[in-house]
């Protein structure tokens, strides 16, 4: 796709084990070639990346620059490799890299402030202890220690890439740093795992009583809506000019997502983990047989729910035996038209 004088993207579709893709963009400004989220890092998706660059006249040593949209492995993974091979300078956000430090350097503090706010919640002890083993971002973290951060970036920033210019665009809520990238002469937006077209993004799971994931993406997205976009490239799913309805579906889509916690308390108290193994998610299998991580990632929603109505007043919450407790406090229909007068207005 030609977007400027001389300046080309391609996309690259590169294999992964969950979501069967991710995609990884490139930018041709003549003189420098750019990559985007260069996935996962395994052989088979080093090799299906080698050759789709091949098919487009190019090889890894031409990359020139890496950036990264957030720190999940099916993103970041392969910026090791490729960085090795090409000594491309790497660009992230200056917030993921604190996550990465507090997976590469301080492991076990993480896991202690993981495992309180699980068992807190209700989680079993099976599970938090199955989590330090097979959680990608701990599993992964021989990847994330060998890369070499060369650029921080912030809110706002400019790469320059010769005659291009890709402005950074930080929108928190799925990850702490993650970052959509938007390239203003032509109107057109990389949103990484922030929008995407047919599934919503997982929000992350909320480690701290400051924290509020899910207002936080309620205002990434309210940011990204403030800019001309004629046409958004996710980091899964097919590029598409509907942008603006998407990010209305989205907004939708959590609404109802919170009515249905709030469904789950309104006669009783109930664990973030009881309410997780209840809600319905798009995994066609009974809890008890969900993967290991997808039950963290459900969790991780669920207690990015609970937070953003227990944060407004909707939710009381109160400790027993150890666990917290949270019940409704609004009925339905109150809380439906405070939620869309928050959200959708």
């Amino acid at each position: 796709m030609k977007i400027e004088s001389n300046i080309y993207l391609l996309r690259v579709s590169i294999p992964i084990p969950a979501l069967k893709v991710v995609n990884s963009y490139l930018i041709d400004t003549g003189d420098d070639l750019v990559i985007i989220d260069p996935g996962i890092g395994l052989p088979d998706s080093i090799k299906s990346l080698e050759r789709q660059l091949d098919e487009y006249g190019y090889n890894i040593e031409d990359i020139r620059h890496i950036i990264i949209t957030h720190l999940h492995v099916d993103h970041i993974g392969g910026a090791y490799y490729l960085q090795k091979v090409s000594g491309a300078e790497v660009y992230i956000h200056e917030t993921e890299v604190q996550n990465i430090n507090e997976i590469v350097m301080a492991l076990d503090d993480t896991l202690t402030v993981y495992r309180e706010v699980l068992e807190s919640n209700g989680v079993p002890t099976e599970v938090i202890d199955m989590l330090a083993t097979h959680h990608p971002g701990f599993v992964n973290r021989k990847i994330y220690s060998e890369i070499k951060y060369d650029n921080l970036l912030s809110d706002r920033d400019r790469i320059r890439v010769s005659n291009t210019t890709i402005e950074t665009v930080w929108t928190p809520g799925h990850s702490r740093g993650h970052i959509c990238l938007y390239l203003p002469k032509t109107r057109m937006l990389l949103s990484g795992d922030h929008i995407l077209p047919s599934i919503t993004p997982n929000i992350r799971i909320p480690l701290r009583e400051d924290e509020d994931p899910l207002n936080e993406y309620f205002e990434s997205l309210k940011k990204v809506g403030e800019k001309p976009i004629d046409i958004y490239l996710p980091g899964h799913g097919d590029p598409s000019k509907d942008i603006f309805n998407r990010v209305d579906e989205l907004r939708r889509h959590h609404i109802e997502r919170l009515l249905e916690v709030n469904r789950l308390v309104l006669k009783g108290g109930k664990t973030i983990y009881e309410m997780a193994t209840k809600m319905d998610w798009d995994i066609d299998l009974p809890w008890k047989d969900f993967p290991l991580i997808q039950k963290f990632f459900a969790f991780s929603e669920a207690a990015a729910h609970v937070i953003y109505l227990y944060k407004r007043g909707y939710l009381s919450r109160e400790m027993t035996d150890q666990v917290y407790l949270y019940r409704s406090i609004i009925e339905e229909e109150e809380l439906r038209r405070r939620l869309e007068e928050d959200i959708l207005l």
